[in-house]
């Protein structure tokens, strides 16, 4: 997830890898749920990751819809 940040900040193609982005995101809440499920995380544990989560997809959610105005202007 990093390089795709990295490289929406770079690229003239936001929108791609902001959309990758997201779905990285994604995966990532449905692995946090089978880990919490399996009892590989606590429910404390699970809680924080996907708070965090929600945090980042908002910002990513947020530059997305930036990027998606700035592309129709």
């Amino acid at each position: 997830m990093v390089e795709q940040l990295v490289e929406a900040r770079y690229s003239r193609e936001k929108t791609h890898h902001l959309q990758r982005i997201n779905l990285l995101l994604e995966k990532m809440r449905v692995l946090l749920r089978i880990s919490q499920t399996q009892q590989y995380l606590s429910y404390k544990q699970y809680e924080y990751a996907v708070k965090q989560l929600n945090e980042t997809g908002g910002m990513v959610g947020s530059w997305h819809k930036q990027q998606s105005a700035t592309d129709k202007a």
